[in-house]
C-alpha cells in the first residue's frame, strides 16, 4: 500500500468540510485504510459556482501537466432539489471531458449538506449528549429549512453552536450509523459506496504492484 493515499477535496464551504473530511476517514477506517489518508482542501468556499470554476482550472492543469491527479478526487455540490443525475452530469461533463486520469466521488447532498448531518437522529442526539433529537420533515426544497431544523435541535441539547454546528460534523459522523443513514438516503449511499470502492480499487491495485 501506498504510505499515503491523497484525498484532494472540492467544496462549497465549511459545513461540507466538515462533514465530508470526516466521513471519509469513517469509511476509510472501516477499511483498514484511515491511518495512510492525507486531505489536500483545494476548495471550500463561495458554494457551486466557485466549485466548478476551480474543477475546471484543476483539470486543465492536470491535463496540461502542470499539476498531479489526486489520488481520489472528492467533489462535493448540494442538490439544491436538482435530481442527483442532473448533478452528477454536470460534474462528469467538467471531468471526464478533460480527460482526468485520476479517480473521483461525487458528494451531492439533496437538497443541502444539513439533510446529511441528522440523517441517523439517535447518532447525532447521542453527539451532543441528549435533547438534541431532530425531527427530520419529509423531504423539502425550503431554502434554509434543514440549517433551522438542526440549529433548533443543537440548541434544545443546551450547547453553543457559534457556526451553525458544522465545527461539531467530526463528532456527528462519529456517533453516525452509516448502514441507517445511508438505508435513509441514496445520495449519501452513492457517496459511500463510491468512496468504499475507490479506496478498495487503490489498496488492491498496490498490492498487485
Amino acid at each position: 500500500m501506498a504510505e499515503q493515499i491523497v484525498i484532494g477535496y472540492f467544496l462549497e464551504d465549511i459545513a461540507q468540510e466538515s462533514f465530508l473530511k470526516a466521513l471519509v476517514d469513517k469509511v476509510a477506517k472501516g477499511i483498514n485504510v484511515a491511518s495512510s489518508l492525507t486531505h489536500a482542501v483545494w476548495n471550500a468556499a463561495g458554494g457551486r459556482g466557485q466549485v466548478l470554476d476551480q474543477l475546471r482550472r484543476f483539470v486543465r492543469d492536470v491535463q496540461d501537466g502542470r499539476l498531479r491527479p489526486f489520488h481520489i478526487l472528492v467533489i462535493a455540490i448540494d442538490g439544491n432539489c436538482c435530481t442527483y443525475q442532473d448533478r452528477k452530469n454536470e460534474i462528469d461533463r467538467i471531468v471526464l471531458g478533460s480527460k482526468y486520469s485520476g479517480m473521483y466521488v461525487l458528494a451531492l447532498p439533496n437538497p443541502h449538506i444539513e439533510r446529511w448531518y441528522m440523517l441517523d437522529p439517535q447518532g447525532f442526539n447521542k453527539a451532543f449528549g441528549a435533547g438534541a433529537l431532530p425531527v427530520l420533515p419529509t423531504y423539502k426544497c425550503e431554502r434554509g429549512l434543514y440549517k433551522k431544523v438542526m440549529r433548533e435541535a443543537i440548541a434544545s441539547s443546551g450547547i453553543m453552536a457559534q457556526f451553525g454546528g458544522y465545527e461539531y460534523g467530526e463528532r456527528i459522523v462519529e456517533e453516525m450509523d452509516l448502514y441507517e443513514a445511508a438505508k435513509a438516503d441514496s445520495s449519501l449511499k452513492h457517496f459511500i459506496d463510491d468512496l468504499s470502492d475507490a479506496l478498495t480499487r487503490i489498496t488492491t491495485q498496490e498490492k498487485v504492484d
